[in-house]
């Protein structure tokens, strides 16, 4: 439990989340590409790397 805990308080955990999702979601060949979402999550992580 202490590790998911801590995961849940990182702040990229929801895009990491998120991330896991889109990848599962991407099996489905009908299914929609969220390019918005994929861009934010992008610029959140690149924007947390910067010091």
């Amino acid at each position: 439990m202490r590790e998911a805990a801590r995961f849940a308080a990182h702040p990229l955990a929801a895009d990491a989340v998120a991330l896991c999702r889109w990848n599962d979601a991407a099996k489905d060949p009908d299914g929609a590409l969220p390019v918005p979402a994929l861009l934010g999550a992008h610029a959140r992580c690149r924007a947390a790397r910067r010091p």
